[in-house]
């Protein structure tokens, strides 16, 4: 009852907690899900700089905490159906993150406005993702496989890793190691995310706990597949370390080399603008275009700087003078004069040191106007100078001034790299925000990372497996000694418990164990019996044999009895010798051979067997010399168990004597009885199939004798039945019986007679008394007195009669005048009364 109480208590106890953290739960997702709806960002990141917990997140804590609470309930279709839902939802995040899609899951329910630490908006981490796909499985093998092996194993584990991977989220949150929680530069696990994980695996931790109660085993793989999950999350763990500590170092790199790039633009910019004004300098000094030596200097500018291209000398703003490479002016070089110069009039330009620049896509111009003069240069033939250097290769870049693009070396990159690898500073240049965009491609990345992460991570698998094995190794070698001590206890109870005398004998012939019944058959107590030589146990005669015997066995030993047919005897300690036999058995014990003798006392079966000889010759004895016949019989059946035939099996010697039939041994009865009643065989049949005896008396006609039979079920094996019958020939007793009963009749009647005879007081009444109480004896209707004359040798009709029916007086006065008797016979002289009367009887309409 104690047990069974502290069980009752143990499962309120599992289901409280149950009950508890699922309510725990609910109430988080559900204050998320109100946090997005209210646009209360302390619902949904808790801290302004921490993630925030994403709707789909909170969506899915719903459901498996609903899961959770109805998962032991009547209702475990619901929890199933709710578990395939959180299973879908993480299973298409995953989707997205592997294959990277997107497929509209993320901000299907709400448009997702808090982007802090967010790689895409609305959706919840690859980390989160794989806890709910881990704890949808779990859920639905509590509610669909509580039974089952398996299942039970695989949420346990899968339940585990949940929790462990929630555990070290909050580790890392408290630790400030965002690698714990943040898987690269994906989206990062939420603090509150996390506490819900570890709620949500404890919560589901005593339905596994129950359902581990309906299968529980010695041999499980619990351990070996705890030890390697743990392992392996551990090593996991490592491996993100790893992996975000070389993404740092590359995101270093790459940050150096956006300083760098950042550095060449604005001193591009600033020695452009510098040479273009000593230019501008020179050629005021040289009253512009007409010195022949500024027209020099402006060739060595073209050659110098590629991307200058035209210089214009506006001394006279009508006819500004065009200075090129080579060539008349072209429509598009006159369009792009026109288009700096309009930028410039509509003060779309920064002035410094009395130097106007305007910058575009395209083009850079620059304009001094105390000289007149303007050069217009091409902005990309200007920033490839500075994007081909080798380091910045391989990255995609993008230079944009006050949000408008004036470069783009646009790379084939996925989003997923611009997110993970994408970097930009911002900076001033005369007095205007520039903002420059780095990003690596897929080859750049690859050829800055290193494979010692992947390298670890295989490792770290491979040694996960090996503790695995390890452990299970070490689970095998610890059953294997278990059973093998629990082998020895159990192999040590049987042969102390024994109901025969056990020896185990070594190869030298010394006793090393025995049973409480070997030594109370020796008579010897077990220090006695222990390290004595086993020949000591023996007849002096056996002895100087048994040595070489025993050594043969020990060559070849086999499971046999020893002596065969030869009888063997014991030598007590009080020197008595006791009839035994002897099983020998080879047996190993700690890899040493060994001998297990059975010994049984066989004295007093042998004294039983003599006396069930003599029991026996007594009952054949006693079988012979009974005056009743007994025989036993086969029944034989057809096929609807109807009793047909019997067959002789054994007889004894008075059955010839009552029956008179000779050689009948394993023959049927109707070969020998050819004409046996069938009510016979019903009554043996009878008693076989119901196995109840039965004692009658019945009439053989074949045999035309009467039989006091007594018939019993008679049973040599379990499948062996059979009809024993024990009979008497009655035959001779019946007719005396019949014979006394037939006088006993007479004398009543004649005893009656003379009672009439005494009691009338005529002749003719007496006589009528008489007459009518004898047919009342005979059950005869019909009773007539004949006179009889001297000299009239026929019967004549008196008037002395009985009639049953009176009313039928002159029918029968009709037939006493057509019946004439002789006196001599007094019965009709052709044919006997039964046979004439009854036909007259019948044709007068008696």
């Amino acid at each position: 009852m104690d047990a069974k109480k502290l069980s009752s208590r143990k499962r309120k106890l599992q289901n409280s907690l149950r009950y508890g953290l699922g309510g725990l739960l609910t109430v988080l997702s559900l204050g998320v899900i109100i946090g997005w709806l209210s646009h209360n960002l302390t619902l949904i990141q808790v801290l302004p700089h921490f993630t925030p917990m994403q709707f789909n997140t909170a969506l899915c804590f719903f459901l498996s905490a609903i899961s959770l609470l109805t998962s032991q309930q009547t209702r475990i279709k619901l929890s199933g159906i709710l578990a395939i839902l959180v299973f879908v939802i993480s299973g298409l995040t995953l989707i997205q993150y592997v294959f990277q899609i997107n497929i509209g899951i993320d901000e299907l329910f709400i448009k997702s406005y808090v982007k802090v630490q967010s790689a895409f908006p609305g959706r919840m981490a690859p980390n989160t993702a794989i806890c709910f796909l881990f704890s949808s499985i779990t859920l639905f093998f509590n509610c669909r496989y509580k039974t089952e092996k398996w299942p039970t194993y695989a949420a346990f584990i899968l339940n585990t890793i949940v929790g462990f991977l929630g555990f070290i989220s909050i580790v890392g949150y408290l630790t400030h190691i965002s690698a714990i929680y943040s898987w690269g530069n994906f989206t990062g696990m939420a603090v509150h995310t996390a506490v819900g994980f570890l709620m949500l695996s404890i919560g589901g931790f005593p339905i596994i706990l129950q359902n581990f109660a309906n299968h529980q085993s010695e041999d499980n793989y619990f351990l070996t597949l705890l030890v390697g999950a743990i392992s392996f999350i551990v090593f996991f763990i490592s491996w993100q370390i790893l992996v975000g500590y070389q993404d740092n170092l590359i995101k270093k790199n790459a940050t150096k080399d956006l300083i760098y790039a950042q550095a060449e633009i604005v001193h591009l910019f600033k020695n452009e603008v510098q040479a273009i004004n000593r230019l501008f300098s020179r050629g005021e000094y040289a009253n512009h275009y007409k010195s022949k030596n500024w027209s020099e200097d402006i060739n060595h500018y073209f050659n110098d700087f590629p991307a200058l291209e035209l210089i214009v000398a506006e001394s006279n703003k009508i006819h500004p003078h065009f200075f090129k490479r080579h060539g008349p002016l072209k429509k598009e070089e006159e369009k792009n004069y026109l288009l700096c110069r309009r930028l410039f009039k509509n003060n779309k330009s920064k002035s410094t040191n009395g130097i106007d620049i305007s910058i575009t896509q395209d083009l850079f111009c620059i304009e001094k106007k105390s000289t007149g003069m303007m050069a217009i240069l091409k902005t990309n033939l200007m920033l490839e100078r500075i994007f081909s250097n080798s380091i910045l290769l391989p990255y995609g870049i993008m230079l944009e001034k006050n949000k408008h693009i004036i470069f783009d070396k646009e790379l084939f990159t996925p989003d997923f790299f611009k997110y993970k690898w994408g970097f930009y500073k911002t900076f001033y240049i005369n007095g205007e925000e520039w903002k420059l965009i780095f990003w690596l491609n897929e080859k750049g990345v690859s050829k800055k990372t290193s494979f010692f992460p992947f390298v670890f991570l295989c490792i770290g698998f491979l040694i996960s497996i090996l503790l695995s094995v390890m452990v299970r190794l070490w689970q095998l070698s610890r059953l294997k000694n278990k059973r093998l001590i629990e082998s020895q206890k159990r192999f040590s109870f049987v042969i102390e418990n024994s109901p025969q005398a056990v020896l185990i004998v070594d190869k030298h012939g010394l006793i090393a164990v025995s049973n409480k019944n070997s030594e109370k058959l020796f008579g010897y107590a077990k220090n006695e019996l222990l390290g004595l030589k086993v020949e000591s146990l023996m007849p002096a005669s056996y002895r100087h044999n048994h040595v070489g015997l025993r050594e043969s066995y020990m060559k070849n030993p086999v499971m046999r009895k020893m002596a065969g047919a030869k009888k063997l005897y014991i030598l007590t300690k009080s020197g008595k010798e006791v009839s035994v036999e002897i099983a020998l058995a080879p047996i190993a014990i700690n890899e040493d051979s060994f001998i297990l003798c059975t010994i049984s006392d066989i004295s007093k079966r042998e004294e039983a067997e003599k006396k069930l000889r003599e029991s026996e010759e007594e009952y054949r004895t006693l079988f012979n010399s009974i005056d009743e016949g007994f025989f036993i019989a086969e029944i034989i059946f057809d096929v609807n168990e109807k009793p047909i035939d019997w067959r002789y099996l054994q007889v004894n010697p008075a059955f010839k004597k009552q029956t008179g039939l000779t050689d009948v041994l394993g023959k049927t009865v109707k070969e020998v009885v050819p004409g046996i009643e069938q009510h016979w065989l019903d009554i043996f049949g009878k008693v076989l199939l119901t196995q109840n005896p039965i004692r009658f008396e019945n009439f053989s006609a074949d045999l035309r004798r009467w039989y006091d039979v007594y018939a019993f079920c008679f049973e040599k094996k379990s499948t062996d039945k059979y009809v024993g019958v024990l009979f008497y020939d009655i035959t001779e007793k019946k007719k005396r019986a019949e014979y006394i009963l037939k006088y006993s009749r007479n004398i009543e009647l004649i005893y009656e007679t003379t009672l009439i005879a005494a009691n009338s007081n005529k002749i003719e009444e007496a006589m009528q008394s008489c007459l009518e109480m004898i047919c009342k004896k005979i059950n005869w209707p019909i009773g007539h007195v004949f006179n009889v004359k001297e000299n009239n040798p026929f019967l004549e009709s008196s008037s002395i009669w009985y009639l049953e029916n009176p009313e039928r007086s002159n029918d029968f006065k009709k037939i006493t005048e057509h019946v004439h008797f002789k006196k001599d016979e007094g019965k009709p002289p052709q044919i006997p009364p039964t046979r004439t009367l009854q036909p007259l009887l019948t044709s007068l309409c008696f």
